[in-house]
């Protein structure tokens, strides 16, 4: 009703994956600027469908909002291969969904590979299972400028933990927050770290609505990249923790 009453300039899709594409083109066709919630989609085919809409939707890779993962981006040098380890654990009930169950790789593996191409400047060209269940995952990436290790779950403490080394194993740059001490942290700052995460990115959203360019926020294209990388793990977890190997046209292959 919103939309077909031209009562808003832009919105945002908070709604199942499974939803997303079928929600952005609704709002696409009435010109809207949309700002689609990870996961983009449930698999890659859906998230090339929203990179091909027009205009095309932003995606909400909210952790490039962060301070310190800023810094952490920054401290990359622009030449040399990085080795880097990425770690996203918690408590499922620590973040109360009312409606999704995704698992683990939706949840949290796609905000992990996004942060890897974005601090990196880099895209993945192969991905590996090391192992994959709905509650945890450890993924290998190769990329154009190093390599990856990311692990996520969502049964264990709370733990996030970013860290890049150059090729001769030297240590280039560190982030480590631990469940206790991350909340203590946060309650003397006076809010949730995610609930200030979206409050950034909203307000970027809602200057791009005014025709503002918001370089953090995540395009389509950056979804797809995703989701190809999501569909290359579930391709290797299938074939026993092969490496998928991920073209340059947004497929992947074994």
């Amino acid at each position: 009703m919103l939309i077909g009453e031209q009562a808003v300039d832009g919105l945002v899709l908070a709604t199942p994956a499974a939803a997303h594409l079928e929600d952005a083109r609704l709002a696409a066709s009435a010109g809207l600027a949309v700002l689609v919630e990870k996961p983009p989609a449930v698999d890659r085919a859906d998230a090339a469908a929203l990179a091909a809409l027009e205009p095309s939707p932003l995606v909400g890779f909210n952790r490039r909002f962060d301070p310190a993962i800023q810094r952490l981006r920054e401290a990359v040098p622009s030449s040399s291969r990085l080795d880097l380890m990425l770690d996203l654990h918690y408590e499922r009930n620590a973040w109360g969904s009312y409606v999704v169950r995704d698992d683990v790789l939706l949840a949290h593996g796609t905000h992990l590979l996004d942060l890897v191409r974005w601090v990196t400047r880099s895209e993945i060209e192969r991905v590996r299972a090391d192992s994959l269940a709905p509650a945890s995952a450890v993924i290998e990436l190769e990329l154009e400028r190093g390599r990856a290790r990311i692990s996520c779950a969502t049964d264990r403490p709370r733990r996030e933990a970013i860290e890049i080394r150059d090729e001769t194993g030297t240590l280039l740059a560190r982030q480590e927050r631990i469940g206790l001490v991350r909340r203590v942290q946060m309650r003397l700052r006076g809010g949730s770290s995610l609930v200030r995460l979206l409050v950034d990115e909203l307000e970027a959203f809602a200057a791009v609505a005014r025709g503002q360019a918001q370089p953090l926020l995540a395009t389509a294209a950056d979804g797809l990249a995703v989701m190809v990388a999501i569909d290359g793990v579930r391709r290797s977890a299938q074939l026993g923790g092969s490496w998928c190997a991920i073209d340059a046209a947004g497929s992947e292959r074994a």
